[in-house]
């Protein structure tokens, strides 16, 4: 597996192949992410309170699940073409090719978004019969919080950085 991790890798040290994907391939990837970004924040915050049964004891439409599904399948999808289409713009097939690892990326990927998602309906559960379940609030609240810091720090500095720069 650390092999593959290496190979997934290798290319970013020859700088000819790093030009070409920066000159070609970058600046739609990047508009692309940022659609992503934004898909999964509405599934995340603005789905559940659309979706969700306002009664006590029920949860969601299960339509919510069957759109949150499709988004992993359809993101999934498209990490792996990215990487397809990185590996041919390459033309060097020892540089870059798509393994375990980045299936094993995809994967991990996938389970830490779908755990942030699933914190965010636990709390609109919760919400939803706030008489009942009123003392998991605030360690939900902060749990779900300390979950998105992170990515969601990222995610304004890249934003800061291509505004700033006028890239996007």
């Amino acid at each position: 597996m650390i092999h593959d991790k290496h190979e997934a890798f290798r290319f970013k040290y020859d700088t000819v192949a790093i030009g070409r994907i920066e000159e070609h391939l970058m600046p739609g990837i990047k508009r692309q992410l940022y659609y992503w970004s934004i898909l999964y924040y509405f599934l995340t915050f603005a789905a559940p309170y659309i979706f969700i049964e306002h009664e006590c004891e029920k949860t969601y439409d299960i339509t919510l699940f069957y759109l949150y599904g499709l988004y992993l399948v359809l993101s999934a999808v498209w990490e792996i073409y990215k990487v397809i289409e990185i590996q041919t713009l390459l033309r060097n097939k020892a540089l870059l090719q798509f393994n375990k690892w980045h299936v094993v990326e995809i994967f991990m990927g996938s389970i830490a978004r779908t755990d942030t998602f699933l914190d965010i309906c636990f709390i609109h559960i919760i919400l939803n019969c706030w008489e009942d379940f009123i003392h998991w609030v605030i360690p939900t609240v902060i749990f779900a919080c300390i979950n998105l810091i992170f990515p969601a720090f990222m995610l304004l500095r890249l934003l800061k950085n291509d505004f700033g720069n006028s890239q996007l």
